[in-house]
């Protein structure tokens, strides 16, 4: 299946899930796509989960995760979404500003 040209990827209830906490991270509000650090404040399921999660949508290109810094004082990983999956959101009330797109709940 295709939308707007693009091959649709099937994601679990879990991985949107996964998906909707990134979006609703402040960092995703910065107008840079939907993004967020890997922090538990962001997330609603319990880390183990997060990092199994973040493990499958990376294997499916879904998302890009950058790894921990401590070194230069950036203790959690990093995660963006790929600009395939995401659109500039048409709904003045966006949180992020983005909508996801080209993703399907399997």
């Amino acid at each position: 299946m295709k939308y707007n040209g693009r091959k649709v990827t099937k994601v679990t209830e879990l991985e949107m899930r996964f998906l909707r906490d990134v979006e609703g991270s402040d960092h995703s509000s910065d107008g840079h796509g939907i993004c967020a650090w890997i922090e538990p404040l962001y997330f609603s399921m319990p880390m183990r989960q997060v990092r199994g999660v973040m493990t499958t949508l990376t294997a499916k290109g879904v998302i890009t995760v950058t790894p921990p810094e401590p070194q230069y004082g950036m203790p959690y990983s990093y995660v963006a979404v790929d600009d395939k999956y995401m659109t500039i959101s048409t709904d003045p009330k966006s949180w992020s500003g983005y909508d996801y797109c080209n993703l399907e709940m399997a």
